[in-house]
Formats: C-alpha cells, structure tokens, sequence
C-alpha cells in the first residue's frame, strides 16, 4: 500500500475499481504536466488549485490505482464537502 492515499482509501478503491470516485490529488512540480497526465489516466479535472498544488477531479477508481507510483504525485484524498461553523 501507498502511503500517499489517505488511511484506508487505497482499499477502498481496489474494492470497488469501477465506481466513480471524487479526489483531491495533490502534486508537486509542473501543473500542466501534472494536468495532463491526471487527464491522460481518465480523470475529469473539476478545480485546479494553487496555494497547494492539486486537483479535484472525478473518475474511475482503477485510474487512482494507476498513478500511485507517479513521481510527481504526492498525496491522494477523498474530495468531501466542507462545511462553515456558524
């Protein structure tokens, strides 16, 4: 198992490869690159992000699996939503 999946998220996708997932993939060197190899594995991208380089994006579960030994990948996590305390 990758330590760069979230506790228990590497499992959870080889369990269930096909399904559609929400992820937030977090990278290190050139975006575009990044960009496009996140697209090249399948992944729809939702939201690019800046302050910390990743992405939201959506796909098969089997192609989080695939870049687990991407170099330039450096932490995989479920994208869930978040809410403001009032």
């Amino acid at each position: 198992m990758s330590a760069k999946f979230a506790p228990g998220l590497q499992e959870r996708l080889a369990a269930n490869e096909a399904s559609q997932v929400h992820l937030i993939l977090r990278v290190q060197g050139d975006p575009a690159q990044c960009r496009a190899q996140i697209e090249q594995a399948g992944f729809r991208v939702r939201r690019a992000f800046r302050l910390v380089p990743g992405f939201a994006v959506t796909g098969p579960a089997s192609a989080a699996l695939a870049l687990a030994d991407a170099s330039w990948l450096t932490q995989v996590e479920p994208d869930r939503p978040i809410h403001t305390m009032k």
